[in-house]
């Protein structure tokens, strides 16, 4: 077995490298002046399975292309099976895009996929592959049971779409999980219609697998402030935390978001951090 990092997350892989006592190969990737990329690798890989983590973050397009070079290069190298670990599935957020890059990574011959907190489960039925989505529901309700101890606060699913993985870690600390109805008005700004659930008084967080411009969470903590709640924060799985978002969460009802690091990013005023080495780790270590 051989561990090979891109470039868009090197953290992470050393992590994981120390984990299961694996040396990290890192591949040299040269950019053209065109910024063409061009990737090659000392290590020799035939007949071995190797596993390759590059997150699909910001600057996303260099990263996946970057990913498929590197993938093609090993298959070429006479790799027996290459194992794409991306943390943060990029593109996920749209079906038709989805399924372009579950074509794109087939296209150059890798095996098996494994991921955290896909946007949405239809996107495993893209792939002709095995591919495993990998949750964050008990690194999440380990964490707010060694903050909390028994006293759990409300579960919030900012959106529909996120109900059943909110739902999924209400069950997990045994308390209770309120919807919003949300609405994206026609200028783009967002509008809380409804909650769903009984949260006065009460500490509440919010629930959610990307944090982006920040727009959804801070939009439902205000929500949550109007309704009279205690205590609001945030449990996110991908920290993409596009330019702006960090003044909004400053600025929001919010008093600590905590992410995890399936996206590399430095820690900032309100932001915890939860690492996901031993998440894949545990699953590498069972196959």
């Amino acid at each position: 077995m051989k561990l090979i990092a891109g470039s868009s997350h090197h953290q992470l892989a050393e992590k994981i490298a120390d984990k299961l006592l694996l040396p990290l190969d890192k591949p040299n990737v040269k950019y053209f002046k065109d910024s063409e990329i061009s990737i090659e690798i000392d290590t020799p890989v035939a007949e071995d399975e190797v596993y390759v983590l590059q997150s699909l973050s910001h600057p996303i397009n260099d990263h996946l292309v970057e990913l498929l070079i590197l993938i093609h290069y090993l298959k070429q190298k006479r790799a027996k099976r290459v194992i794409g670990i991306l943390p943060y599935f990029g593109y996920g957020r749209s079906a038709s895009n989805s399924e372009l890059i579950a074509k794109l990574l087939e296209s150059v011959g890798v095996d098996q996929i494994i991921t955290i907190g896909l946007h949405s489960p239809l996107i495993e039925a893209f792939f002709k592959i095995p591919i495993n989505n990998l949750g964050a529901t008990e690194l999440f309700g380990r964490d707010i049971q060694n903050r909390y101890k028994n006293n759990f606060p409300v579960i919030v699913s900012p959106d529909k779409g996120g109900s059943k993985r909110a739902s999924e870690l209400a069950s997990f600390l045994q308390t209770d999980c309120v919807f919003f109805h949300k609405e994206r008005l026609i200028d783009g700004t967002l509008k809380i219609t409804n909650i769903i659930g009984d949260v006065k008084g009460r500490d509440c967080i919010i629930v959610d697998d990307i944090v982006d411009s920040a727009a959804t969470l801070v939009c439902a903590a205000a929500a949550l402030k109007e309704a009279g709640v205690a205590s609001i924060e945030a449990y996110v799985i991908h920290a993409v935390l596009s330019e702006g978002s960090l003044q909004k969460l400053e600025q929001s009802n919010i008093s600590c978001l905590t992410i995890t690091d399936t996206i590399n990013q430095q820690l900032a005023e309100k932001i915890r951090i939860l690492d996901v080495a031993d998440v894949l780790k545990e699953f590498i270590s069972l196959k």
